[in-house]
């Protein structure tokens, strides 16, 4: 998967170069050097073990859009960590510090587009386990995810419109208890535009499920699933969107019985004011864990955000995964927060905060966890910034050996050029 990342952004940055003679490429490298200290570097309820880490980032972005046959954006950066205490755990090569994304948009002829996206970030591997906001140790692992699709939109009428097309989708993970795999799917979608308030689809998908590195003694089948849907959006007013789609799924695996699902996505979008929305939503899935097979899940969300003259972004979350494979169940509500406020031209005040709540069975292991995290920045000048900022996390779960706490303070430079 490294060498699909790696010739992604040599044929990227190859193509730019090509078409820099002909239209305007934006490139915009940058580095940020940031120091921290980290009082709890293993999330332990006890025996904690402190570290200063040094990290050095450089990075660049690149963005060429010449028109509408062609959009690239691809941000690419790398992340060396140096730990003065535990030297060996210290990331210097590209393996372990890399961090990618790619989204390149391309229409090569008439009603044909290819769209491509690489994404490679550490992750947590399972959520049941500790894991810290700005801690990269305890439980985390290299996740990469490559996706390419190339498809068709045919117009047939002023109104109606097909879209044939193909996916394929590799993801990999850098730690041998998750479970890569690969996807291939076919899709057919029709689109009608009722009014010019009211739209809707028919929609088919064929997927097909391959996982890949599986332990034997968990081995995950390979399955394929047809799916089936109808939605539609509809605008009431100027500021109201509501759209809407059900559908079944049916999965077909060699050795088992098959299953069948149905499947809901609802959601309403309202625009209060220039700079000042509020939605809510709510969707079943069957999606596939990377730790123990194909699950349903269920999902509440809801969301209010603003821009002027505070930026502050609320995400109320409700969500229930069941599995296929085994009796596990995660179910986890919880609230995002992110609030930016400008004090002066330039210092920036930013808060962020975290709170959930998890119950996770069999076991019947119940967690709350909370971060929250502030920091100042301040602009040097329009390519130099510098912050100082600071986080705390906890973790309360019914299992003792499950709690900890953490602090992290740090001060960075950032530097665009």
């Amino acid at each position: 998967m490294k060498i699909i990342i790696c010739l992604c952004s040599l044929l990227a940055v190859l193509f730019v170069n090509v078409c820099s003679s002909i239209a305007k490429v934006d490139i915009t490298p940058r580095v940020t050097l940031r120091e921290e200290y980290n009082d709890n570097l293993f999330l332990e309820e006890s025996a904690k073990d402190f570290d200063y880490i040094t990290k050095i980032s450089p990075g660049i972005l690149i963005q060429y859009s010449p028109g509408s046959s062609l959009d690239l954006n691809l941000d690419y950066s790398l992340n060396f960590r140096f730990y003065s205490r535990h030297n060996r755990f210290n990331d210097t090569n590209l393996k372990n510090t890399q961090n990618v994304n790619l989204r390149l948009k391309a229409k090569p002829l008439r009603y044909v587009f290819i769209d491509i996206s690489d994404d490679y970030q550490r992750v947590p591997i399972d959520i049941r386990r500790k894991t810290a906001l700005d801690n990269e140790l305890r439980n985390m692992t290299d996740n990469n995810i490559f996706t390419i699709s190339p498809y068709t939109i045919l117009p047939l009428s002023s109104t109606l419109s097909t879209t044939i097309g193909y996916k394929y989708n590799n993801i990999w993970y850098d730690n041998k208890e998750n479970i890569g795999s690969d996807g291939q799917t076919a899709f057919l979608t029709i689109t009608n535009k009722f009014s010019s308030k009211l739209s809707g689809e028919l929609k088919y998908d064929y997927y097909k499920y391959h996982p890949r590195d599986v332990i034997h003694s968990r081995y995950i089948e390979d399955y394929h699933k047809n799916s089936g849907s109808i939605g539609l959006i509809y605008l009431i007013g100027s500021r109201l969107t509501v759209n809407g789609q059900v559908g079944e799924s049916y999965l077909t695996y060699e050795t088992r019985g098959n299953t069948q699902y149905t499947f809901w996505n609802i959601n309403a979008d309202y625009n209060m004011k220039e700079g000042m929305s509020s939605g809510a939503g709510y969707s079943t899935t069957l999606n596939d864990s990377s730790i123990s097979g194909t699950y349903k899940s269920s999902r509440i969300d809801m969301y209010f955000k603003t821009e002027k003259p505070v930026t502050i972004s609320i995400n109320p979350y409700y969500s229930h995964d069941d599995y296929l494979d085994s009796l596990r169940e995660d179910r986890v509500a919880g609230i995002s927060t992110d609030i930016a406020f400008l004090l002066t031209k330039k210092i920036d005040l930013l808060f962020n905060g975290l709170w959930e709540r998890e119950k996770f069975s069999p076991g019947d292991q119940k967690v709350i966890k909370y971060s929250i995290s502030g920091s100042l920045q301040y602009k040097l000048s329009t390519k130099i910034t510098s912050s100082v900022g600071y986080r705390y996390n906890n973790s309360n779960s019914n299992i003792d050996s499950e709690d900890y706490k953490n602090n992290i303070v740090w001060v960075q430079a950032k530097a665009v050029f």
